[in-house]
């Protein structure tokens, strides 16, 4: 029941509330039994950005059941968010070797490999989580995703609007569409995408749809109404920051300052991000849509080197030294 309700948030856009309800049922289940119910308290806690109290749950539940993929799936996400990707590999390398069916896993190392710019070896770990289950939400996103970060953003809408038509009432394709359409530069598509989605997710901030959403209103001449979406943003991500430890919300920071046009301030909080264990991968700097003017500032090379730096360092500890530049 507790990992039901956290999927619901993270996969189908339900409120974050229902995370309290979460982890309220896995307190439940260790009240029953004390071994148990450690994976899905991390699963929530993580959502909720409580993240190394996320982690110790994941290594509580490792203690008892050595073998527990789903705790090894969770510390897998969990380092990624503190910023070790390689940490992160290395636990779903394990977790797949133990569980060589897991979509879960497949799809972390998916993602790793993906954030060390080997794109090749992240298109082998998709099709790999294809093949386990042909339905698996985060296929078709992970591979979208993919797309927009290697240039082939066109190819990257078309398979997000088919993924919408196939599936209109899944949030993760409506946030696709938005992503792939503000990346491609259609701005019909993807005005009506943030619509759509500020009417029917008003609540569900998951993949930060309402920073592309602010974006699309400014190049839309909507610039007043951009501005009104960012000082929303603006106090939620510093509410989110003094109650959480997520480094990402760190990084939402620098990018709400770049979308506001406080470029030195973006620039600034971008290296304290990287100075304070944050990873951001070269691809997402030199391709996401939100940082278009961060790119002509001259304090960008020095984020772009630094964060080139942590990747090959990255590759080195996990030994991909032939991956693709």
């Amino acid at each position: 029941m507790s990992s039901s309700f956290t999927h619901l948030v993270e996969v189908h856009g339900e409120p974050v509330f229902w995370l309290d309800t979460a982890v309220a049922y896995a307190k439940r289940a260790q009240q029953i039994d004390s071994t148990q119910g450690h994976a899905a308290l991390s699963y929530a806690l993580m959502n909720q950005g409580h993240v190394r109290a996320a982690r110790e749950e994941a290594l509580l539940e490792l203690k008892y059941v050595p073998s527990n993929v789903g705790s090894l799936s969770m510390l897998s996400l969990i380092d990624r968010e503190l910023g070790d990707i390689a940490a992160s590999l290395e636990w779903a390398r394990k977790g797949y070797k133990l569980d060589p069916k897991s979509t879960y896993l497949a799809n972390h190392l998916a993602v790793c490999y993906t954030v060390l710019g080997d794109f090749s070896e992240a298109a082998r770990w998709n099709a790999k989580s294809k093949e386990l289950k042909p339905d698996f939400v985060w296929v078709v996103a992970n591979q979208n995703w993919q797309l927009r970060l290697q240039g082939r953003v066109r190819e990257a809408l078309q398979q997000a609007l088919a993924w919408r038509e196939r599936e209109p009432r899944l949030i993760l394709a409506q946030f696709d569409v938005l992503d792939g359409a503000a990346a491609a530069g259609e701005w019909k598509i993807a005005l009506d995408a943030a619509e759509r989605l500020l009417r029917e997710a008003p609540h569900q901030a998951y993949g930060n749809y309402r920073f592309t959403a602010a974006y699309v209103f400014a190049r839309t001449g909507q610039r007043p109404r951009a501005d009104s979406l960012l000082r929303v943003l603006a106090q939620e991500n510093q509410t989110n920051r003094a109650r959480s430890d997520r480094l990402a919300y760190s990084l939402d920071a620098a990018a709400l300052l770049a979308l506001q046009g406080q470029n030195d301030e973006a620039i600034d909080a971008f290296e304290r991000h990287q100075q304070s264990g944050g990873y951001v991968s070269p691809a997402y700097l030199l391709t996401d849509p939100w940082l278009e003017s961060l790119r002509k500032h001259p304090g960008f090379d020095r984020v772009l080197q630094r964060a080139r730096e942590r990747q090959a360092e990255f590759r080195r500890i996990v030994g991909s030294g032939t991956m693709q530049q």
